[in-house]
């Protein structure tokens, strides 16, 4: 992009003039208001909204020109700058005064909080010493005289041959009332393992489902995306076709044009409310902008409603 004398409005004039677009068409098309247009044209700033509606009207006048609006922006974001006042310095926080007590707190003297500090250090350690360097548990027990060792063995003796007597045997348990067999299920055979017939049955393990993501991906068998674009009004857009052919169209009023994919669209349109927008014959509804431009708006399978078969 060149522009002299760091003039954005005569270039962008001339570069609609060399078209052959007339300013009308810019409005219609981008709907900007022909007053706004002309004062981009004059760099007359002041005339148009404040904030970012001078940079969304640079983008969709440089968009509809097929000029790199980025660059046009940058341009414009570095000439204005240089004509923005400095700003004045943060006003400093006023300090508060100092908080007047109507009493004297003592104050400590460094030197007994040291001595302090040291004694308390000195005391912990000694009590480490003396704790870690005392007798053990084992030291401290006397050791068992030879009269308690031979009281114990003779009890010892007494309580292995009172355990190894066999026990009385339990009375068998009474029923209270006899077994009704169940006529409903067959006996079991002699030979089957009763831990076998109690064993509880495991639940079968559900089918794997499959992951939505892969449904999502085309396979060889799924049919092309046909991208169907009618202009109510004139629309420039530009596509980006499974992420490697980029094409740019003007469509006229009344015109309709096609596209084909395998797996997907990006879509920059300048004129969302004037363009009525199909993939595969289903109508889509784009979101709307406060710019009536949509970038790089993502068309794929995943926007398409299954359709029903009877």
């Amino acid at each position: 992009m060149q522009a002299s004398d760091n003039s954005l409005g005569p270039y962008l004039r001339s570069e609609r003039e060399q078209q052959g677009i007339d300013l009308h068409d810019i409005a219609s098309s981008t709907k900007i208001q022909p007053k706004f247009i002309e004062a981009l044209e004059a760099d007359d700033y002041d005339q148009l909204p404040k904030g970012p509606f001078v940079i969304g009207f640079l983008r969709s006048y440089a968009e509809c020109l097929s000029l790199d609006a980025d660059e046009v922006v940058a341009f414009f974001q570095a000439h204005h700058s240089r004509q923005k006042p400095m700003p004045s310095p943060p006003a400093q926080p006023r300090q508060r005064p100092a908080l007047k007590l109507p009493f004297s707190i003592p104050r400590v003297s460094w030197q007994r909080g040291v001595i302090f500090s040291a004694g308390l250090a000195i005391s912990l350690g000694v009590l480490f010493l003396v704790l870690r360097s005392g007798p053990s548990e084992q030291q401290l027990a006397p050791a068992p005289s030879a009269d308690t060792v031979a009281d114990v063995r003779p009890a010892a003796r007494q309580v292995i041959s009172a355990s190894a007597s066999p026990a009385p045997a339990l009375p068998s348990p009474v029923p209270l009332a006899p077994s009704i067999p169940d006529l409903s299920s067959p006996e079991p055979s002699p030979a089957t393992d009763p831990i076998a017939a109690e064993a509880p049955q495991t639940d079968a393990a559900p089918p794997d489902t499959p992951d939505p993501a892969l449904s999502e991906r085309p396979t060889l068998d799924s049919p092309p995306l046909v991208l169907r674009v009618q202009a109510l009004e004139e629309t420039w857009m530009r596509l980006d076709i499974d992420d490697g052919n980029r094409q740019e169209a003007l469509i006229k009023a009344g015109q309709s044009r096609e596209w084909t994919a395998s797996s997907q669209f990006s879509l920059t349109i300048g004129n969302v409310k004037g363009a009525r927008v199909s993939l595969n014959d289903q109508e889509l509804y784009l979101p709307s902008t406060r710019s009536n431009v949509l970038r790089d708006y993502v068309l794929s399978r995943a926007l398409l409603n299954p359709r029903r078969t009877d």
